[in-house]
């Protein structure tokens, strides 16, 4: 039942937040399944639960509430190291995230979470009971203040900062962390102040001593002294290596540590199986607010900047036309001079509301870890994940189509690419598998690589199929290269894997994967060998809104080429156009700097316009890659800034424009005609 105002500001923020604190926790909990068992990531993952259960409470949505709570019971026997960390434990957890994943998507569609979770409650409960039932001693593996005996001895508030230890601490360095200490000293001990100094000499070894309770503790006599010696501290280091400092001293009975102070940045902490590989740039942090934007308002923002431009590039139309009639008119010159500043202004703002659409891919990335994790532990594959350039950063709007292909492929290669641990031993290999996920960037492109060193694609089993499939003849396949080849697995259902599952079958839907890429104006390669392993390389552009072209007309029709395609623009005439122009094998090439390039005729490739002599006529030479062609145009329009509105909906088996090749998308220039924007990509293909 819809119960939810999803334009409430403080729904909408609690929904922001929530999601986040869920993908951090699993996150942490990636790290502790891979050996790294920090006290401070379980406290970490404490507390954002505990934040989960209070701000969910307070939305009043008791389920959510009730599960979290129920974590954050097992999450403390944890953290008391009453429950070593084993998978079982890392499985009842994950169970419990992803119940609270199911929880918040169908809050953030206005519903609420309406199946029962008294049973997976119960199974966190009965893990509860059992360590409870082992009359485990609590006053051994506990660092914090803990059982009802210990709180009789020391309040828990007393661990807590006073007002006049609070000003105390606010020059102290912020990127170290603040505990407060409570020593509790055998009521039989002699010489209370020595064990003191001793205490403090060892911790100065690895903090800065802030207080102590007493102050002057050396002057004090053992029944002066009484029982207790507290310190706050200021240190880089965790809960385990103060506790080792101090318990190096003998006749001490119990040692309590409360971090009263974070510091303001820890250290990225990752699964030892995932590599996270960050740029030398990315280190130069500088602080930076924020604030959030509903991202419509940022889409509505990024429309009325295109509009914009169109009318921008219609008073420079104008503008020429206005000069070219009144060139000496003071108004005119002025005007010119107005629009010269307009154009300035423009360029900016478009600048700036484009970085706000570019965000890092981490924003997708940070989610394969989890997948990769369960489906090796499903299909028994020992594999190390590792992540490249996650800080990349790219348009939104590509960004949200990204998922699907990348998941695809990932679990490919999870399913199909890798072999067993026991054949990787016997071919010689490490038992562990490598799988890398990276982004860069590379000129106006995104680039995404994803890279196993499994088994490779089969040639000879897509070579198999193709002739099963009846897709080529054997004369046929005898005379394209292997790379040409591997192009078959992006046919529609087709797939070389022995056996299929539900998870995937090598080529199985990449037909939709190579589909989806290309309605983000993008290409997909593979690169492979055979026990080597496969790579997948995805190429996109930063921006699907607004480019850079050049404006040719072929006919009626006004056509735009991206200016980051474009190498050289080339006028040729008379003998000149029968001396670089010549057929070799019925093709036809073009001469440029010492080498034959591919040449195709623009209005002869859309069917516009049948090949003319002429006198003169115009080459553009555009590369993509390591391709390079040359369009021969019958006119150059001049450059300009455009619209890029996606066709990638329209375009396809029954839609309503069918199979349009070659064509990108469209734009509306100044003068309301259209222009067809043309895909160098596809076109490379060809």
């Amino acid at each position: 039942m819809d119960k939810f105002d999803m334009n409430d500001i403080y729904y909408s923020m609690f929904l922001e937040e929530t999601k986040e604190q869920i993908e951090k926790i699993e996150q942490d909990l990636l790290i502790l399944e891979n050996g790294q068992d920090d006290i401070e990531i379980v406290n970490e993952i404490f507390r954002m639960a505990h934040s989960i259960k209070g701000a969910s409470a307070t939305m009043g949505l008791e389920n959510m509430s009730k599960l979290a709570h129920h974590l954050e019971n097992l999450l403390s026997k944890v953290r008391a190291k009453e429950i070593s960390v084993d998978t079982n434990i890392i499985n009842i957890f994950f169970k419990g995230i992803d119940i609270l994943k199911q929880m918040h998507y169908q809050l953030s569609r206005g519903k609420e979470y309406d199946e029962n979770i008294e049973g997976f409650i119960k199974e966190i409960q009965m893990v509860i009971n059992t360590i409870e039932d082992k009359g485990y001693d609590k006053e051994e593996a506990n660092l914090d203040l803990k059982s009802k005996d210990e709180q009789e001895i020391v309040e828990e508030k007393e661990l807590d900062l006073e007002k006049s230890e609070l000003k105390l601490i606010e020059g102290i360095n912020p990127e170290l962390n603040i505990y407060k200490i409570i020593i509790l000293m055998n009521e039989d001990m002699r010489m209370k102040s020595v064990k003191a100094f001793l205490i403090v000499n060892n911790l100065l070894g690895i903090s800065d001593i802030i207080k102590t309770v007493p102050a002057e503790f050396e002057k004090l006599s053992d029944s002066d002294f009484g029982n207790k010696f507290k310190l706050i501290i200021a240190t880089n280091r965790e809960y385990e290596s103060i506790y080792e400092n101090i318990n190096s001293i003998s006749e001490i009975k119990k040692i309590y540590i409360k971090r009263v102070r974070e510091r303001r940045k820890e250290a990225v902490r990752v699964p030892k199986n995932v590599k996270i590989v960050q740029l030398k740039d990315e280190l130069k942090k500088k602080e930076i607010s924020t604030v959030r934007v509903d991202i419509s308002k940022i889409d509505k923002l990024l429309n009325l900047v295109g509009e914009f431009i169109i009318d921008k590039e219609n008073l420079n139309q104008i503008s020429i036309e206005l000069k070219r009639k009144y060139k000496n008119d003071l108004h005119v010159n002025k005007l010119l001079n107005v629009l010269s500043h307009i154009n300035y202004i423009g360029s900016e703002l478009q600048e700036t509301v484009m970085s706000t659409r570019m965000l890092p891919l981490e924003h997708i990335f940070n989610r394969f870890p989890r997948m990769v994790r369960d489906l090796a532990k499903r299909f028994d594959k020992n594999i190390k994940f590792i992540i490249e350039g996650k800080e990349t950063e790219i348009d939104r709007g590509i960004i949200e189509e990204l998922l699907d292909p990348l998941t695809h492929i990932l679990r490919n290669s999870i399913d199909h690419g890798f072999e067993s641990c026991e054949e990787r031993k016997r071919t010689g290999k490490d038992e562990v598998g490598i799988l890398k996920l990276s982004a860069s960037h590379e000129e106006n492109n995104v680039v995404i690589e994803i890279e196993d060193d499994g088994r490779g694609i089969n040639i000879d089993k897509i070579k198999e199929k193709v002739l099963e499939r009846s897709l080529a003849t054997e004369e046929e396949l005898k005379k394209l290269s292997n790379k040409d080849i591997l192009q078959f697995i992006f046919e529609p259902g087709f797939s070389t894997a022995e056996k299929v599952t539900d998870i995937s079958g090598r080529g199985v839907g990449l037909d939709v994967v190579k589909s989806n890429i290309s309605k983000l104006n993008g290409i997909i390669d593979i690169k492979t060998e055979k026990g080597k392993g496969t790579k997948f390389i995805i190429r996109l552009p930063l921006t699907l809104a607004i480019v850079q072209a050049l404006l040719i007309k072929e006919g009626e029709y006004i056509f735009a080429i991206p200016i980051s395609s474009i190498i050289e623009m080339i006028r040729l005439k008379g003998r000149e156009i029968e001396e670089r122009i010549h057929k070799v094998d019925n093709l036809e090439v073009f001469d440029w700097r010492n080498q034959a390039i591919p040449v195709i005729r623009v209005g002869e490739y859309f069917g516009i316009a049948k090949k003319t002599d002429s006198n003169k006529l115009f080459i553009v030479v555009v590369g993509y890659l390591e391709k390079r062609f040359a369009f021969i145009v019958s006119k150059l329009m001049g450059e300009q800034e455009i619209v890029i509105k996606s066709m990638g909906e329209f375009i396809g088996n029954g839609k309503l424009f069918g199979n349009i090749k070659g064509i990108s998308g469209v734009s509306i220039l100044g003068d309301g005609s259209f222009a067809q924007i043309i895909d160098v990509a596809s076109m490379s293909k060809k």
